[in-house]
């Protein structure tokens, strides 16, 4: 909520979406409202079908020049601590997340190095696996 509040940390369509919610949430709130998303179980990646295959091996194993996303998102992709959970995530959402890392509109000392090779096959890959329709 707090980077939703900075529009030059996010993506175009996340200011859009979230602009006037995170600006009309006070500074109190947002712990127990991180605390009530954080408590919420992860729906399990898809896993079907051969691009989610190929995420799926993406996903646990990387890729030349790409590690292994389960290394810092965890086997489930639950995440944990300040590593978001990335399984039960729109595809959509995911996508356009990894090529804003690729393309340097969004920044994180991790993804910047681990996500800049991804192709954009890798990505709908990954994305096919992790994410819901």
């Amino acid at each position: 909520m707090e980077a939703l509040r900075d529009p030059t940390r996010q993506t175009p369509q996340a200011t859009h979406a979230m602009w006037d919610l995170a600006t009309h949430i006070s500074d109190a709130d947002i712990p127990a409202i991180a605390e009530y998303f954080a408590s919420q179980q992860a729906t399990a990646a898809n896993g079907r079908g051969g691009l989610a295959e190929q995420g799926k091996k993406i996903y646990e194993s990387g890729a030349p020049d790409v590690p292994a996303c389960q290394t810092c998102h965890g086997a489930r992709g639950d995440g944990h601590g300040t590593v978001p959970r990335l399984a039960g995530q729109h595809s959509e959402y995911l996508a356009q997340q990894l090529l804003a890392f690729k393309l340097a509109v969004r920044t994180h000392g991790s993804m910047d190095a681990n996500n800049r090779f991804m192709t954009s096959d890798q990505i709908k890959a990954v994305t096919s696996y992790l994410g819901m329709r």
